[in-house]
């Protein structure tokens, strides 16, 4: 188990419960708002380590996940969500 801390098309910055080793394979299942089911990321490797949180780059997922993926990203990316008033 752990906490997404940085999300990105290509990975995944993560403070997880558990000790990883950089290039660590690992199998993800991730919870996107929005999204019914957990993101599947069959194959993932960690890329760097620094304590108990860890970077993930991505690896095979299933297109339909790596779109709901894109379209998150794209939805909280745009310039109209990072607007916080109005003048």
């Amino acid at each position: 188990d752990g906490v997404v801390t940085n999300l990105s098309a290509n990975g995944i910055g993560i403070r997880g419960n558990r000790s990883v080793t950089l290039g660590m394979e690992l199998a993800l299942f991730v919870n996107i708002p929005g999204v019914e089911e957990p993101l599947c990321i069959g194959q993932s490797r960690v890329s760097w380590v620094e304590g108990r949180q860890f970077g993930v780059e991505l690896g095979a997922m299933k297109s339909e996940d790596r779109n709901h993926l894109r379209f998150f990203l794209w939805d909280h990316n745009s310039p109209s969500s990072n607007q916080v008033g109005s003048n």
